[in-house]
């Protein structure tokens, strides 16, 4: 990566600025984004759909169907966001330093990273998850740990004093500010949950619009609570990149090395 050219100042920010920003992202790179995320996210769509097919047997839902069915929605997808995410975050880290992110680039690096992510994102988790008290802990005590996986690409075990293994590195990311971490994962739930519930309203809204007013039955929850789902988390995957950069910098000084960097390639530049 080009750390020395990269699309945004490199810089402290608050959670405020970090949501602004996401939004700036998306209208930049609106396409390149949607296509990164539903490369992840529509095979999840499409699994859901099948599996929670039995759960909506009328075609005007129950209350306790649709419950069922919210229910096994947010928890599927608990499990799939890593996955369902992953292009979307290496597009992001390509974005962010190079001119001309790369498709085979980034799908070399996601089947490089793909054994990390089944392990730690989809095993570990899903045992967490099998553990109600225990389903809050990822997001708690590793939210960035795709980005981890992902950008930095650690060894799984560690092959000698001078590096970290992929879980090491995660604990010694997280571990100086876990109660900012927890307060911006909290302003990140409120904020979705926001985001989710203008989405799903506008969906329905137009529905009755273009329907003649008719109600939309099933659809409700098998295609607009579906996109109004996966459209918040393909936010808040910005969002959390962001604020996985913004994390480096506070506790690594990110800004003072590519500060450092960019002089230094500058002086190059003027001595060839």
């Amino acid at each position: 990566m080009q750390q020395d050219r990269a699309r945004v100042v490199i810089r402290e920010r608050g959670f405020g600025d970090i949501l602004d920003l996401a939004l700036l992202l998306v209208r930049e790179h609106p396409w390149q984004l949607f296509a990164a995320a539903a490369a992840g996210i529509l095979p999840c769509y499409l699994l859901n759909a099948w599996l929670l097919k039995p759960l909506l047997v009328d075609e005007a839902p129950t209350f306790e169907q649709a419950v069922w069915y919210i229910y096994w929605s947010f928890t599927l997808a608990l499990l799939e966001t890593p996955l369902a995410t992953a292009l979307l975050t290496l597009y992001l880290g390509q974005a962010m330093f190079l001119d001309r992110p790369s498709l085979p680039r980034m799908l070399r690096e996601l089947a490089r990273s793909s054994g990390q992510l089944l392990l730690f994102q989809v095993v570990l988790r899903g045992l967490l998850l099998a553990c109600p008290p225990l389903w809050l802990f990822p997001y708690l005590g590793w939210p960035y740990l795709n980005e981890v996986i992902l950008l930095e690409r650690n060894p799984l075990v560690k092959v000698n004093k001078d590096t970290h293994n992929t879980w090491a590195r995660s604990q010694a990311l997280h571990g100086n500010l876990r109660t900012e971490i927890m307060a911006r994962w909290l302003l990140a739930c409120l904020v979705g949950s926001m985001l989710f519930a203008a989405v799903w309203g506008g969906l329905v809204v137009l529905h009755l619009v273009f329907a003649s007013f008719r109600e939309p039955g099933a659809y409700l929850y098998t295609v607009y609570f579906q996109l109004a789902m996966w459209i918040t988390i393909g936010y808040l995957s910005v969002v959390r990149f962001l604020s996985y950069l913004d994390l480096r910098i506070r506790t690594e000084g990110w800004e003072i090395e590519l500060a450092m960097r960019t002089e230094a390639a500058r002086m190059a530049r003027q001595l060839v």
